[in-house]
Order: C-alpha cells, then structure tokens, then sequence
C-alpha cells in the first residue's frame, strides 16, 4: 500500500503544487500522470496526511523516491548540452 497509495498521492500532491495542467500538444502518458492529479485533487488534506503517516512504510517509499529522483537528475546532469 505505500507503493500503490501513498507514493502516488505524493507524486499526485507535488503535480498540483507545480500546477502541472493539460496542454495542447501532449502525449497518452502525460494525459494518464494529469488523471492522477485530477483524482488526487478531490481528496482532503486529512486523507493525505493519513495514507503518508499512518502507513508505517510510507516514509521509507517517499525516501527512495527522492533519493531516486535525486541520482537521476544527477545523471542528467552529468551530460553536457549538444
């Protein structure tokens, strides 16, 4: 469940701070991640606070997304512009 509960509200969470939004150029894949936000975006604060907290391996999923997160963009930026 913190895979499948928890680690997609907090992608889900971080998508509506970035007001990620629909565009008009897009892909199926990036129509599929806005539907998450869309569907998260209904759900209380208090729902969210619970799935990440009570969850006794919510925390430790949230930290290998960010460390994840953190080693690719490092990746990423190892390669230098064309």
């Amino acid at each position: 469940m913190a895979y499948s509960q928890a680690l997609t509200h907090y992608i889900g969470r971080i998508s509506m701070m970035m007001k990620i939004s629909e565009m008009q150029l897009s892909t199926k894949t990036y129509e599929d991640f806005l539907d998450i936000a869309k569907i998260i975006q209904n759900d209380d604060w208090t729902l969210f606070e619970n799935l990440e907290t009570l969850n006794p391996y919510a925390s430790a999923v949230r930290e290998e997304f960010l460390e994840n997160a953190k080693k690719l963009n490092k990746e990423l930026l190892k390669k230098k512009p064309r």
